[in-house]
């Protein structure tokens, strides 16, 4: 076709692709223009998004990606910025956690895959969905520690929850030593067994909402009686038969305190080596005796050997705070019974009490004798 004398041609769109005259390319199609590029797809209208109250939140951010082919393998990289609230965390391209009070806040918020990226800012606003959950205790700040009585108190929640959240459950951290809690019924019992101060964290969930957390200071005391030392051995010889007989030998003085130390309450001896314990009630004066029943080859009768032992308050403060002594006294009633119990060679242990209206307070006294 001779094209020399045409002055303009009409190319139907998508029919040709080009026009050759002889060996030469007179016209081309234009090849098509790409963009490339990588958008957050999370944006509305104002770039504000929904943190709940009191309820863990979790929220993902998205994007577009259109990059080269040489690209398309290559992961892209997260990163979110700015001042967030405590409880509020951020991983990858979540941001998640819990909110305790209403506020507001700003995150920038950016995305990279190979050579393109984009960011954004987004303004979070916490606010209340109508829902959560409100924990009560009655736990006191103050702990008495009880030797015979176990405690129990009461973690209590009520759940306003819609019927897709989760089982109640009830959380305590750092309770007092010896305190238990059951994380169904809420329920903390048990025997502290020593005094301190815990702040104790307790809060309670229904997942996804969870109450406020409460954090309590908590007070353990101790009126129990306690002694000077945690034992005592005493080495006993006797060159002197008759004044053990007559007399008694004093074979340990130990120093006890406490609160509500009172003599018109039982002091108890027992003898490990025997497996009981005998007692015996002070009367007004604040001594008692109590048989040592530990029967030797040879003694019977008004030989028996007998532990006898005496409280003497030295200090009753307004408190009720008490200081005494206790001392114990081995007495036999004949010299025979004397003769007899140096010569068996039996050594002996027994634990000495003392009690007030909170429990009681051992310790151990070791008694060696020789011939």
């Amino acid at each position: 076709m001779d094209f020399s004398l045409v002055k303009s041609l009409e190319i139907p769109e998508g029919t040709v692709k080009a026009i050759r005259i002889g060996n030469t390319t007179v016209w081309q199609k234009p090849s098509a223009v790409v963009s490339y590029g990588v958008s957050i797809t999370n944006d509305n209208t104002s770039n504000i998004m929904d943190f709940y109250l009191l309820k863990e939140t979790s929220l993902t951010f998205q994007a577009n990606y259109n990059v080269p082919p040489e690209e398309e393998n290559i992961t892209p990289s997260w990163s979110i910025t700015g001042t967030r609230p405590q409880g509020v965390n951020v991983e990858g391209a979540t941001v998640y956690g819990f909110v305790d009070h209403t506020c507001t806040f700003t995150l920038t918020v950016s995305v990279t895959k190979g050579s393109y990226s984009d960011s954004k800012q987004f303004t979070f606003e916490v606010t209340s969905d109508g829902y959560g959950v409100t924990l009560t205790n009655n736990i006191p700040d103050t702990i008495i520690i009880y030797s015979y009585y176990t405690l129990t108190y009461n973690l209590n929640a009520t759940c306003n929850v819609p019927a897709s959240a989760g089982t109640l459950t009830y959380y305590a951290y750092f309770l007092p030593d010896g305190l238990t809690l059951n994380s169904s019924t809420g329920v903390i019992t048990g025997r502290p067994t020593k005094e301190q101060t815990v702040n104790a964290y307790l809060y309670a969930t229904c997942a996804p909402y969870r109450s406020l957390l409460t954090i309590q200071e908590i007070n353990v005391v101790s009126y129990l009686p306690t002694f000077d030392a945690s034992s005592v051995t005493i080495t006993l010889e006797v060159t002197d038969v008759r004044k053990l007989a007559n007399e008694g030998t004093v074979i340990a003085t130990v120093d006890v305190s406490g609160k509500y130390i009172n003599p018109a309450y039982y002091y108890d001896m027992g003898l490990s080596h025997q497996q009981t314990t005998v007692k015996a009630a002070n009367d007004s004066s604040g001594s008692g005796a109590v048989a040592f029943p530990v029967q030797h080859t040879g003694l019977k009768g008004d030989t028996t050997p007998m532990l006898e032992f005496d409280y003497t308050a030295k200090t009753t403060n307004s408190d009720g705070t008490s200081v005494g002594t206790i001392s114990v006294k081995l007495i036999t009633r004949t010299t025979l019974g004397v003769t007899a119990l140096m010569n068996s060679g039996n050594n002996f242990m027994f634990y000495l009490y003392a009690s007030n209206y909170y429990g009681y307070g051992s310790i151990p006294v070791y008694v060696n004798y020789t011939p």
